[in-house]
């Protein structure tokens, strides 16, 4: 429900008629014929968002409920005008005609993040989040209102998104979501060895000749308490990324191996900063590594190392978002991961937290869900990488909460990002554009009212976005003018795919899930989407895999792309599942038992696309062992069981 709507029933329960002048689309007309504005303090807050933000029950119940609804309306109307046109900064876009959840995006001209001259500001700040009930993600702040971001001027170059992986050397690279930035996984090849993060978190290092893979050497884990997680190949230059645990601090951890003789790997630096990982990419040799970290008094700054020495970060590289929801981190670090022993690299710390990332060669963006407000909305960082460098350039928010680095994407300047947000205890879903300095440029706001957007896939000058309830509707989105983006069409089919693959300017390829009964994903689903028309988007083909689920489901790297051969492969656990059923229940009848189901072995699945129709290639089944990756070296897929086993076959 939006402001006016609670206004008119709070007036409708003491039988006052709300007066349409104070209705929103009236404020908004009111905003755009002003003509000057004030430039606010970054950390002041206007009367309005006093008033706007207040909870809701509190302020009105108190206002209305004795008498002064009008007066206090009144007096609201005479304060929006100036404070809303000084909190944005510029003229409010008008709702657009399908603006069913009066999305926002917003920004400012100036620099609002709060940088700290000492470390007793610093703690300040710290202990005025944590006593306001912060200090943990999702907590509601005693002071609700929601600032406006604002933008610092950059240049911005894109870095258009990519799905071609190289086969120049007749093996696979980890499926990416940008040509040229390296993402983390368990499994890397470079077409003679077979890298892998095994059960015990170490990794083991295989010879893969003719479908058979021979075990060589074994990279220990960082510590007995520590884990690797994932790892990046460059060259002859082994990546290892985990945790350690020391006195108690969880840390995040980065070491570099040279394996130029692979039988012995030799550890050549290593990096820690303080915090569990959230995320890392890899460019020209440079590892962006970002992590939560938790303050409060016992320790204000977070650490990392630098020039080999394991420390606080400077007051000098710490920044706040304004109002900041979570008393937390997101320590970004640049590791120079061809730079020696000492490893070269720069560290910078902004309270607020970060939820999910996209980075480009240029810049890296944070998207940190606030909760703290009446709305949900996403604040968003911008850091330019300059090779290493690391310097904050924007910040913007938009409303919603945004799902996956996917749902994010920078091209020409501009920063895309997909969003789902509520309005009348309802989700729709939106797609805003923001300028180089994260100031709105357009926005589709408000469609697929009652679903939630499941994947995303920004290509060229397209968006396609899945939403989900009980069908799954593909959304073709033209945002080839920033400015006005459209949506041009859309095509629905049952289930829903988490992952959109573009195989051609035409043709997309879903890889998702079935949906049963209680809404329960049973299954692999495969869809064929037609997008030549892009106001009429078709369903060629589905496929659906009863009895199997596949690690692409809910992680992409997992996903198999082989460019040259046009083909794709996934992983899979097979399980048989048993039917639901209906139990005696005092209270309620005809209750529902979950099925349950017992592992049976797995294998891997290879298909394409032909005459407009998805082929299965292979199912290649394995007994006994599910299969979490796999990978191919020439004519050879090579299949990473759950016990850590190596197998190949040819397709």
């Amino acid at each position: 429900m939006n402001d006016y709507e609670y206004i008119k029933n709070e007036f409708d329960h003491d039988g006052v008629k709300a007066p349409e002048s104070l209705s929103a689309d009236h404020m908004r007309q009111l905003i755009r014929r002003q003509t000057s504005a004030a430039e606010d303090k970054p950390d002041e807050q206007t009367v309005w968002e006093k008033i706007a933000h207040e909870p809701k029950k509190t302020f009105w119940t108190r206002q209305l409920r004795y008498g002064a609804a009008l007066a206090a309306c009144l007096v609201m109307a005479l304060i929006v005008i100036p404070a809303a046109r000084k909190a944005v900064g510029g003229d409010v876009p008008a709702a657009t005609e399908n603006d069913d959840s009066r999305g926002s995006a917003s920004a400012e001209r100036g620099w609002n993040l709060k940088t700290f001259k000492n470390e007793k500001e610093l703690k300040t700040a710290i202990d005025k989040a944590n006593s306001d009930g912060w200090g943990w993600i999702g907590g509601n702040r005693k002071d609700a209102s929601v600032t406006v971001e604002e933008a610092v001027d950059s240049e911005a170059t894109a870095q258009v998104a990519n799905d071609t992986v190289s086969d120049a050397d007749n093996h696979a690279e980890t499926y990416k979501q940008v040509e040229g930035v390296d993402e983390a996984d368990i499994i890397k090849t470079d077409g003679e060895y077979i890298y892998h993060v095994n059960g015990d978190e170490e990794i083991d290092v295989f010879r893969a000749k003719d479908g058979k893979a021979t075990k060589v050497s074994t990279i220990s884990r960082f510590d007995e308490d520590g884990s690797i997680d994932s790892i990046y190949l460059d060259g002859n230059t082994l990546v290892s990324v985990g945790y350690i645990v020391d006195k108690g601090q969880r840390k995040s951890a980065v070491a570099v191996y040279d394996i130029s003789d692979r039988a012995k790997p030799e550890k050549k630096g290593h990096f820690e900063q303080s915090g569990s990982i959230l995320s890392s990419r890899m460019t020209k040799g440079i590892i962006y590594l970002v992590s939560r970290d938790n303050a409060d008094y016992r320790r204000l700054r977070p650490y990392a190392t630098k020039d080999g020495e394991y420390g606080k970060v400077e007051i000098a590289d710490i920044a706040a978002f304004p109002n900041f929801p979570d008393a937390s981190y997101a320590v970004i670090s640049a590791i120079d991961c061809r730079s020696g022993k000492k490893m070269s690299s720069v560290t910078k710390a902004i309270l607020g937290v970060a939820d999910d990332i996209y980075c480009n060669q240029e810049h890296l963006y944070l998207a940190c869900r606030d909760y703290s407000g009446n709305k949900v909305v996403t604040r968003i960082l911008k850091t330019d990488l300059n090779d290493g460098k690391l310097e904050f350039a924007a910040t913007g928010k938009v409303r919603g909460e945004v799902y996956g680095q996917f749902a994010m994407d920078e091209k020409d300047g501009d920063f895309r990002i997909a969003t789902t947000s509520e309005r009348n205890g309802e989700d729709v879903n939106n797609l805003f554009i923001l300028d180089e300095d994260l100031n709105l440029r357009g926005r589709v706001t408000g469609f697929a009212r009652g679903e939630e957007i499941k994947a995303v896939r920004f290509i060229g000058k397209k968006a396609y976005v899945i939403t989900y309830e009980n069908t799954d509707p593909l959304f073709v989105l033209d945002i080839s003018d920033p400015d006005d983006p459209q949506i041009d069409g859309e095509v629905k089919i049952d289930g829903f795919s988490s992952l959109l693959v573009p195989l051609d300017e035409d043709h997309l390829i879903g890889v998702g899930y079935i949906t049963g009964r209680m809404d329960e994903d049973e299954g692999v689903k495969l869809a064929l989407f037609d997008v030549s028309d892009p106001a009429r988007p078709k369903v060629l083909d589905e496929r659906e895999f009863g009895s199997i689920e596949s690690t692409a489901q809910y992680d992409h790297h997992a996903l198999m792309k082989n460019d040259g051969e046009g083909y794709l492969a996934i992983p899979y656990i097979d399980r048989d599942w048993e039917d639901y059923t209906i139990v005696e229940d005092a209270e309620e009848t005809d209750a529902y038992m979950p099925p349950e189901s017992v592992e049976k072995g797995g294998g891997v699945l290879a298909f394409a696309m032909d005459d407009n129709r998805i082929k299965i290639l292979e199912d290649h089944k394995i007994r006994e062992q599910g299969v979490t990756r796999c990978t191919y070296i020439g004519d050879y897929i090579y299949a990473v069981t759950e016990d850590d086993g190596i197998t190949g076959f040819k397709l």
